[in-house]
């Protein structure tokens, strides 16, 4: 199975301490894989902890431009938005979910 990413964004709108300690812009990935261990070993790959992991559905990992970078030398698949957002919600139907991003 394959690991994804989506565009750098920035989200000018959002205020939290992780806001300030990583900036503004970055982007999400994620896994079409059956389990998740595939989605956790890009993420230890590229140096983050398997905490980090966001869990909602599908389980996924937000990455600065940097951790992007590295996710994409390590193998992952650039995605537009519009396809990025497609896999989400077919995921999300796969596992029984069906809100959007």
């Amino acid at each position: 199975m394959t690991v994804f990413v989506d565009p750098i964004r920035n989200y000018h709108n959002i205020k939290s301490p992780t806001v300030r300690r990583h900036g503004r812009e970055w982007c999400h990935m994620i896994s079409d894989a059956e389990t998740d261990e595939e989605l956790h070993s890009m993420a230890l790959s590229i140096g983050l902890n398997r905490s980090y992991a966001q869990k909602e559905i599908p389980i996924h990992y937000d990455l600065t431009p940097n951790k992007r970078s590295l996710a994409l030398i390590n193998g992952a698949v650039e995605l537009s938005l519009r396809d990025f957002t497609m896999l989400v919600i077919a995921l999300r139907k796969l596992q029984g979910k069906s809100k959007s991003i």
